[in-house]
């Protein structure tokens, strides 16, 4: 875990990262293994006090935050999380994503638009307990392995919904 910091006009982790505008903390947080109170004292204070090194050297305007496993969560989010689930998160989202791929890809009987569709669903049934700023950079790194804003399907004449064609449908959905 990496606690790092960018400037506050960045949209996204994403964007301060291909800017070049990341700066890593070195040693700034070693994370102790302790019971869900004092997680959430720990990391309210370690804000706290890295906000006041910030303002201290004339960097007050910056966003804060680790990243664990190539995601980054900001002090706040990360600071809900421990309080909702009593533990710091410690998701390997890249892995799960092309997992998650792999089993929708054995899924679908090579057919890319049921790929879609099904990595769609797994990929928001993952993110879908996760703060915003989490779920885009999730959706990012899914994104990598296929996964696709809602693409309308267009139904062609002739094939079902599944672009498969008429009376062809191994999900038997005689669409047409």
């Amino acid at each position: 875990m990496n606690c790092v910091t960018f400037p506050a006009g960045f949209t996204s982790y994403p964007e301060a990262l291909k800017a070049s505008a990341v700066v890593e903390l070195p040693n700034a947080i070693s994370m102790p293994t302790c019971t869900d109170d004092f997680l959430v004292s720990f990391l309210t204070s370690t804000t706290t006090l890295t906000y006041l090194l910030l303002q201290s050297s004339g960097s007050a305007d910056r966003c804060i935050g680790i990243v664990i496993n190539d995601v980054f969560w900001s002090m706040e989010s990360l600071i809900n999380y421990a309080q909702e689930y009593g533990v710091l998160p410690d998701h390997n989202f890249t892995e799960r994503c092309k997992m998650i791929a792999a089993d929708c890809g054995k899924q679908c009987g090579l057919n890319y638009e049921l790929f879609v569709q099904r990595y769609r669903k797994s990929i928001h049934e993952l993110i879908d307990h996760l703060p915003m700023d989490i779920q885009s950079q999730v959706i990012m790194l899914a994104e990598k392995y296929g996964y696709q804003d809602d693409c309308e399907q267009e139904q062609i004449d002739g094939f079902c919904i599944h672009s498969f064609p008429e009376n062809c449908c191994p999900m038997g959905c005689d669409d047409i």
